[in-house]
């Protein structure tokens, strides 16, 4: 509503009509596009850095897993070499009732002669004959069974 203060005068805009202007809302289309498609970087690269990081994460991890496994490896080695060790088996064989080979006790083996397409048959063989080692290893495994026994009871 204006008003005409000067002749008193009141006049009403009826007749006026707002028209959309095409050439301003081709401009407000595109800078709404503008927006949306640098929003749409904008979170995309935010994604893409997080999951840099997230990788940088788990690369740490892996490598401080493999790390203990290493050390776990180096320690396995030494505990196998300490246990192969031949001073500390020949120690536990005395402590079992066993005694080193006399050079009597050594058999020697013998092999059949190989068939005529040159294969060899193992059940050819003849069966060893039982040697007094079997036998102090048959007693060796009853007194650590007894022992084992012994010290559950």
């Amino acid at each position: 509503m204006r008003k005409d203060w000067a002749a008193d005068f009141e006049s009403r805009n009826y007749g006026l009509r707002r028209r959309t202007d095409r050439q301003n809302l081709l401009d407000l289309l595109g800078r709404i596009t503008m927006f949306l498609l640098i929003a749409g970087v904008l979170v995309v690269r935010s994604w893409e850095q997080g999951q840099i990081v997230s990788v940088g994460y788990r690369t740490q991890q892996l490598q401080a897993i493999e790390e203990s496994q290493l050390r776990l490896e180096r320690a396995l080695v030494l505990e196998e070499a300490m246990l192969k060790d031949p001073a500390r088996v020949d120690e536990f064989a005395r402590n079992a009732g066993l005694e080193p080979v006399r050079p009597n006790q050594i058999i020697p083996a013998r092999y059949p002669e190989p068939e005529a397409a040159g294969t060899l048959s193992l059940s050819a063989a003849p069966p060893a004959p039982p040697t007094r080692r079997t036998e102090i290893a048959q007693r060796a495994s009853t007194t650590i069974e007894d022992r084992k026994l012994g010290a559950t009871n």
